[in-house]
């Protein structure tokens, strides 16, 4: 995967993730996970594509964010499961 494929698929997790917080009951949060952890192995499994430093950059800054999204998205579940964890 070239990196601008990689980046577009990178950034619709992170919208996807995005839209399942603000929207709890649209989205399944098991299902946005399930879509980002098959972008990140895809990334993980990627060879490295040729960029510049400023575009790597880019790229480590859309996978931090879609881990931290990730993981608020982890903890409203969690939230919506244990009442005692609010």
């Amino acid at each position: 995967m070239e990196f601008d494929s990689l980046k577009k698929s990178v950034e619709r997790a992170l919208a996807f993730a995005h839209a399942a917080i603000e929207q709890p009951a649209v989205y399944r949060g098991w299902e946005v996970r399930r879509h980002a952890n098959e972008v990140l192995a895809s990334v993980s499994r990627a060879r490295r594509a040729a960029m510049t430093l400023a575009e790597a950059h880019l790229f480590v800054a859309l996978v931090g964010q879609l881990r931290a999204v990730l993981q608020v998205l982890d903890n409203e579940q969690r939230r919506a499961l244990v009442p005692a964890f609010n």
